[in-house]
């Protein structure tokens, strides 16, 4: 199964009424589920092995478009944490000779861009979902990032 069809297959389930679907496609089997409520989809990927010649599609998270925020952070109770959707490639700007989308001190608007995570050779933008300020950049540039890593601290 092609990237471009799960990450179409999850913005469906993203924007429908679905808590959960499972789908099993050659040698992958893929379950999405999504709290009730929410918009957040969370994909667990199964490999189905029928044979050892035969290549298997990894699927290493989900390919969702939106941040993550969690609790505020332990230290300053007026400080948010936001964490990587997916696991990828974090970076800064859109080109290397680009500037920083954002810096420490930056006041951000709702869907101003963040980051950029690359993730199966896909770019996906990682934009604000609230007005915010940065206070910290916890990712470096060109940084490999797991899924839940925070990225940055807001308020």
């Amino acid at each position: 199964m092609e990237a471009e069809k799960i990450v179409s297959i999850i913005d469906s389930v993203s924007k429908s009424t679905l808590t959960e679907v499972e789908i099993e496609a050659g040698d992958v089997k893929i379950k999405l589920t999504k709290s009730a409520g929410s918009q957040n989809v969370v994909l667990s990927q199964t490999p189905v092995i029928h044979s050892a010649d035969k290549p298997l599609l990894h699927v290493s998270a989900p390919e969702a478009k939106e941040m993550k925020v969690q609790a505020p952070a332990s230290d300053d109770p007026s400080l948010k944490t936001i964490v990587s959707p997916i696991v990828g490639t974090f970076y800064a700007s859109p080109k290397p000779e680009s500037p920083a989308f954002v810096s420490v001190g930056s006041k951000v608007k709702k869907g101003d861009p963040l980051c950029i995570i690359e993730a199966m050779k896909l770019m996906n933008e990682i934009d604000a979902e609230f007005d915010c300020e940065i206070v910290e950049i916890c990712a470096s540039n060109e940084a490999m990032i797991e899924f839940g890593q925070v990225l940055f601290k807001v308020r």
